[in-house]
Order: structure tokens, then sequence, then C-alpha cells
């Protein structure tokens, strides 16, 4: 039987706008700077990870800045008053993180593993191809006396209907599923309730702000949420049998979501105009290994 591999972004890009699916899977096209949103992002996950296995804020600096530079040095230094919107920097990510490390001095204390990842999970099968699934969990610990996963989420947009959202999203269903499919839940012989931690993390330019909640999922929910996910597939699968990929133009409010999307400048370009903005704007992409 064949096999084709799934993650939650894969089927995300497709459920925002199966165009953004084509350009970023399909041609595999990514532009040559990443946006500034999401290399803070990652920067401020790395210093989470440090500090979660207990490290110093030497430590975590040391880790920030390693994947700074691993990125490309895309975030300046420091603010720079002719760039005013441009406030994702290294100091301030540096200060956000600081300020992390007081508002939750006894993280380390119940994380047993930060990021984890999770490989060949089977989802279901659409007619004679098996379909696996892959992602990372930012995390295993301990919620009160039973054990969870943790998401965290960077965003500048923290307000009192972020975390209702995200709580019931595909993600968070999906890593709750796959935690269980792995016995994760499974204490002292009892299936114990899937529960995440929800952990969001403010980027502003001189506002501190973090939010949590707890997000508990019964099993037949769980399940629910596989065939789901399933589904999805299958539309990902018939649109590429098929070389069908419509542009989300009817709710473009995706296309300004976190910055904007990546490929609004080939959203109706077309021809010699559309080969050299991809030619001169965008690199290959090259999927990250788990």
């Amino acid at each position: 039987m064949a096999e084709r591999t799934f993650s939650f972004s894969r089927i995300q890009d497709y459920s925002t706008c199966p165009q953004r699916y084509y350009f970023r899977r399909i041609l595999k096209i990514v532009p040559k700077e990443k946006s500034k949103a999401l290399s803070l992002g990652w920067c401020i996950s790395r210093g989470l990870e440090a500090y979660r296995r207990g490290g110093s804020f030497k430590e975590v600096s040391e880790a920030f800045t390693d994947a700074w530079n691993e990125e490309g040095q895309i975030l300046r230094v420091e603010f720079d008053p002719e760039y005013p919107k441009d406030f994702r920097t290294v100091k301030r990510g540096l200060e956000i993180l600081k300020d992390y490390m007081r508002e939750y001095p006894d993280e380390a204390s119940y994380i047993i593993e930060p990021e984890v990842t999770f490989k060949d999970l089977e989802l279901g099968s659409v007619e004679d191809t098996r379909i696996l699934l892959q992602g990372r969990i930012d995390g295993i610990l301990k919620i009160g006396g039973d054990i969870g996963i943790n998401e965290d989420k960077t965003t500048a947009s923290l307000g009192p209907t972020f975390l209702p959202k995200l709580r019931n999203t595909l993600q968070i269903h999906l890593y709750l599923w796959a935690a269980d499919v792995q016995g994760l839940f499974k204490i002292g012989g009892k299936n114990k309730v899937p529960k995440c931690l929800l952990n969001a993390i403010k980027s502003h330019p001189t506002e501190h702000a973090y939010d949590r909640d707890i997000v508990l999922r019964s099993r037949p929910f769980l399940e629910l949420a596989r065939q789901n996910a399933l589904n999805w597939v299958k539309q990902i699968l018939l649109a590429e049998e098929h070389n069908l990929y419509p542009l989300n133009d009817l709710n473009t409010n995706v296309c300004n979501a976190y910055g904007g999307c990546d490929y609004l400048p080939l959203r109706y370009a077309v021809g010699s105009v559309r080969e050299n903005l991809i030619e001169n704007e965008y690199a290959k992409r090259e999927d990250k290994k788990l």
C-alpha cells in the first residue's frame, strides 16, 4: 500500500487557501526572506526550550541568538526609529523571555520534556493510500497530578478571544489525539482525560502580557477530529489529482493574518510577471525534518 505523510501545517495551508498550498507544497517556494513575526516566534521557542531544560537567562539568550543566526539574522538587533512598525528585534525578544521567566519562575519544575516530535502515526487510509501523521508538540508537562501537553503561541494580538479560538482548532485536537495514541495519558493503569495547556505570549513593542488556558477533550471527540483531518487529506489528494487550487478570495482576512500571506504578490500575477516574481523574490523550500 502506498503511503503519504501529512502534518497539521500542510493541512492548514490547504484549508487557508488552496493556492497557498500550491505555491508552498507543490511548487515548493517560499520568500527568500522569512517574515519577522515567524522568525521572532521561532527564536523565542528556542529560548523557551532552553529555559524548560533548566537553563539560566544566559543559556536562554544563547539559544535565542543561535536561532537568530541560523535564521540569517532576519531580526534587527535593536529598534530603529526609521522603521517604527518594526519592533520585532533581538533586544525585544530577549526582554520578552526575561519577563516570561519572572512570570513563570518554576516552569522547569513541571516540564517533563520540551519539544517532542511524533511521526508515522496512522491517521487512516484514502482508497489505496495509507495516511501518516507527523508533527511537533511543544512539550510534555505535569498538570496537577496528571500528564498533559502544551502548545505555545507568540502573537501580536493577544486579546480575550485569542485562546477561546485556539482551543477549538484542529491543531490542538490533532496533537491531543497523537499524544493519546502514543499512550501519554495512561497513568497508573488508568486512561486520564487528554489535556493541553495553551500558553500565549504577546509580542508587543512595550507591553508584557501572557495568558494560559487548559483544554480537555474526550476520546470520542478526538476520534471525530481524526476523521475530520482525514477528510481534509481526501480533499487535498483530490486537488492534487486534478490540479485544482482555487484562490481563497472569499475570505480575504486570511491574506493579512500574521503580517500578510507570503504569496500575496503572486495572487493575480500571470505569465512572465509571475515567473519574474518567483525567480527574484522566492527560493526553493526545504522541508524541515522532524
